[in-house]
């Protein structure tokens, strides 16, 4: 038997309206509500529960539980005091710290940087210090930070194939705007890592979601790599046995303090980096190079 507006409380309702944005990743209030409508078997004409979803919204907007963003009609993003000057203008809401459902979340944004999963695919992320090691069940992305820590981003290997993309943190108002676009571009399988390193390139719109993106394939045995047209190239060298050597050495390093602030731990000393081939596989581990970044993946 469908329910009846008073089968659920206030509460109830707001549940399933935070519930609906989270399914949605970003989304307008009419998605919203016939979302919310599905799920209490009412009907999409009910103007009543309209009125009251859209009422949780602005409540919800209010208090920061939900963030919220201006589109005019071709769109282009407004701010909130231009939203009166254009005619029918676009809403969407967001959740704003969806990086806060990945494990260790804190430990990369302590030292400036951001991750970002994908708000439509659940998946095991999980950010740890190097010297925590790593399950064989596990692809691993490793990198050094700007306090010279080396943070792992880890995912299950039953929640390959994925698809990490990699850029310079373009501030928190365009890292907003970014899950559409990356689901345009990336699919659902995907997580969003923002770092702020001089020779990353920022996002730039459709064409261009970041510096680059690392694609693993379901069986871990390889990466694709694709870069948008970044301005400092992206390439690659394989990780060789004594280059995994040194960097598992770096696990018990107890004085970052006696590092230049330029050095980089993680930088291959040996080896020619290769330009990527749109398309070409190779095989794991590797060094993969943002410019002068580089990130391990194994």
């Amino acid at each position: 038997m469908p329910k009846q507006p008073g089968d659920l409380s206030k509460a109830g309702r707001m549940l399933l309206v935070l519930s609906a944005v989270k399914s949605h990743g970003r989304a307008t209030p009419d998605a919203i509500f016939n979302s919310v409508a599905h799920q209490m078997g009412l009907s999409r004409e009910d103007k009543n529960l309209r009125r009251s979803i859209y009422r949780d919204l602005k409540n919800f907007s209010e208090s920061g539980k939900l963030g919220v963003q201006y589109f005019t009609p071709d769109g282009s993003p407004i701010s909130t005091e231009d939203e009166d000057s254009y005619n029918n203008v676009r809403v969407e809401y967001f959740l704003p710290d969806d990086q806060s459902r990945v494990a260790g979340h804190r430990l990369l944004k302590d030292r400036g940087g951001i991750f970002v999963p994908s708000p439509h695919r659940s998946a095991g992320w999980r950010l740890q210090l190097f010297a925590e090691g790593q399950s064989s069940g596990e692809v691993s992305f490793i990198f050094e930070t700007s306090d010279h820590s080396i943070l792992r981003l880890s995912l299950p290997v039953g929640d390959l194939p994925v698809k990490l993309l990699v850029a310079r943190d373009p501030g928190e108002v365009a890292r907003n705007l970014q899950p559409p676009i990356l689901s345009d571009s990336l699919g659902l399988r995907y997580g969003a890592l923002y770092l702020n390193h001089r020779t990353m390139s920022r996002p730039g719109g459709v064409a261009k979601p970041g510096h680059a993106v690392i694609e693993v394939t379901e069986n871990r045995k390889s990466v694709t790599l694709t870069d948008f047209g970044s301005t400092s190239g992206t390439t690659w060298v394989p990780a060789s046995r004594e280059y995994l050597e040194r960097i598992n050495g770096l696990a018990v390093r107890t004085d970052p303090a006696t590092l230049h602030p330029s050095s980089n731990l993680l930088l291959p000393t040996t080896g020619a980096t290769q330009i990527l081939a749109i398309g070409e596989v190779h095989p794991l581990p590797i060094v993969v190079l943002m410019g002068g970044f580089p990130i391990l993946v194994i």
